[in-house]
């Protein structure tokens, strides 16, 4: 008979462990079969996006909750603090630790865990079984576990103490990760607010006069993108070899390359697409106001005809650029300027009227600089993080059976 230990164990344990069905160590909890109508109480009613993965919630984003009464009348329990919840429905797998009396909807399933279960080693062991969840859940449009399917998850359990020292451990990793996280939140809001006060002149940079003394910068002056972008659309004729590049708002451009073949991506003719060169921009009419727009750091490359290029004047940084579209008031002039209705477009010839208030070269580039240094910040917070994730995912793997 195999063996149940782990690969990665505290010195003092030893001996296997064994494995049980969550729903006989467990007293669990289905949500009732309707949803409230009411919520004019004090108990929070919690549904899936409410559910941060391997977290404590507490209440609901939406501020929702109910009364006993209420829970009552459309058949649901209250779930006590310290249970274990998990997502049956969509998302399957998200775990999270009931951090007060809640009542769940019928997405989410929640376990109780009896007197030989820690219930934080509960939370762990949950989400190691995943792929189990991913096998046994009913396969719709929408992926879900019924009471059983929940019930029948398996856990391989240690002895209590065991269990709980795991538990504390890991813990200690996701406080860690947590720490980390509001640290880069910190940093990101600090970085917005002093931005908006730079562009509202409240705080300013003083700049070398060309005799080594720092003096007050010049006044800024009122453009128009129009006046310092320059719009370019030159298309791939030729049919030039270069890679193919998306953008988006969150990784800027994307290299396409693994759908290229025979001189056509996704069905498309590459004569159509426009070429892009160093430094110049692009950006999604269509999805500018979430931050789709990057600039090009290739020497050369393609992307689709639907987007927008420019390049920028001697009068304007790079930099100085990215950081004015990253305002919120810049967004909402993107808004105010763009045109449609659900879905704003912002074309070029509309994109090239928004006002930008532009200092000197010398105090665009002070401006950047200080930019650049807070972001160097957040990019090793990130780096922190991720590492702390991985670590975490290193020993989930190794720390359980």
């Amino acid at each position: 008979m195999e063996k149940l230990q782990p690969e990665l164990r505290f010195p003092e344990f030893n001996g296997d462990w064994e494995q049980r069905a969550v729903g006989s160590v467990c007293n669990f909890i289905v949500p009732g079969r309707n949803k409230p109508t009411k919520f004019d109480g004090n108990i929070p009613w919690i549904t899936t996006p409410d559910i941060k993965h391997n977290s404590i919630v507490y209440f609901s984003k939406s501020n929702l909750a109910i009364s006993l009464d209420e829970a009552k009348d459309v058949g649901s329990k209250v779930v006590p603090k310290d249970s274990v919840i998990i997502s049956c429905v969509g998302e399957l797998g998200l775990v999270a630790i009931s951090g007060t009396e809640m009542v769940i909807n019928q997405q989410l399933h929640a376990f109780i865990p009896k007197h030989e279960v820690n219930y934080r080693f509960l939370l762990y062991a949950l989400t190691v079984q995943k792929p189990y969840m991913d096998k046994v859940a009913t396969k719709t449009a929408v992926p879900y576990m019924n009471k059983t399917n929940c019930n029948s998850i398996p856990v391989i359990f240690p002895t209590l103490p065991e269990q709980t020292k795991i538990a504390e451990f890991l813990t200690a990793v996701d406080k860690r990760i947590e720490l980390l996280t509001a640290k880069k939140e910190k940093l990101t809001l600090y970085k917005k607010g002093v931005m908006q006060k730079i562009f509202n002149q409240e705080l300013r940079f003083k700049i070398d006069n060309g005799h080594g003394e720092l003096v007050e910068p010049p006044e800024w002056e009122e453009r128009r993108l129009g006046e310092v972008c320059h719009y370019f659309s030159k298309r791939n004729k030729k049919l030039i070899k270069a890679e193919v590049y998306s953008v988006t708002n969150s990784n800027g451009f994307v290299l396409q390359s693994e759908q290229f073949e025979d001189r056509k991506i996704a069905g498309n003719d590459l004569s159509n697409y426009k070429i892009v060169e160093k430094n110049s921009f692009a950006y999604n009419p269509a999805r500018i106001n979430v931050g789709s727009i990057a600039q090009f750091e290739d020497e050369i490359g393609l992307i689709s005809s639907l987007y927008v290029c420019f390049n920028v004047s001697d009068k304007l940084l790079d930099k100085f650029l990215l950081i004015f579209l990253d305002l919120e008031s810049t967004k909402k002039s993107i808004v105010d300027y763009g045109e449609g209705g659900v879905r704003v477009y912002l074309w070029y010839n509309l994109f090239s009227l928004i006002p930008i208030r532009l200092p000197s070269i010398a105090e665009q580039r002070k401006i950047a600089e200080f930019s650049s240094s807070i972001d160097a910040q957040i990019q090793k917070v990130e780096q922190q993080i991720t590492l702390n994730q991985k670590y975490k995912k290193g020993l989930l793997q190794k720390m359980f059976v």
